[in-house]
């Protein structure tokens, strides 16, 4: 008899434990990372070094259609700073970055590279696909001051 009041009271404690374990939400998984919500955008200041003023995105398969392009090449010129040497050179928002003197700009970061290797003051020739036509300007780099 003793058994079975110690096998009844274990059969209690298991199934109270786990109706208590399945009442408490297990933690959320950790959140995916969403493509979508990562940010390319880039803005191309130097402190005390020359800067270009553009926001751009690196072109991917996904949007190079967008831009009329037939192939993955250049960036994607998302905002103008206003008053900046890209303004000033003529460049537009959806224009496509393809080369600064005739380096090839194949991302963002390769863009932000080349415009730090440029003098302030210095003018160089842009290369850009606007609406799937390529053409080129040229734009005088500006001077960013350290307390902008």
């Amino acid at each position: 008899m003793k058994t079975k009041h110690v096998l009844s009271l274990l059969g209690i404690i298991i199934l109270t434990t786990g109706i208590a374990l399945a009442q408490n939400p297990a933690p959320p998984p950790p959140p995916e990372p969403n493509d979508d919500l990562v940010d390319n955008s880039f803005s191309f200041f130097i402190d005390g070094g020359s800067f270009l003023g553009v926001y751009a995105e690196d072109i991917n398969k996904e949007n190079m259609g967008r831009y009329n392009l037939n192939q993955v090449r250049g960036v994607a010129v998302t905002r103008i700073v206003k008053d900046s040497p890209a303004e000033k050179a003529g460049l537009r928002k959806d224009d496509v970055i393809l080369r600064i003197d005739g380096e090839n700009v194949t991302s963002v970061r390769k863009l932000n590279r080349v415009v730090s290797e440029v003098a302030p003051d210095q003018t160089v020739r842009v290369t850009i696909s606007r609406n799937g036509a390529e053409q080129e300007l040229t734009a005088t780099m500006g001077r960013r001051s350290n307390n902008a």
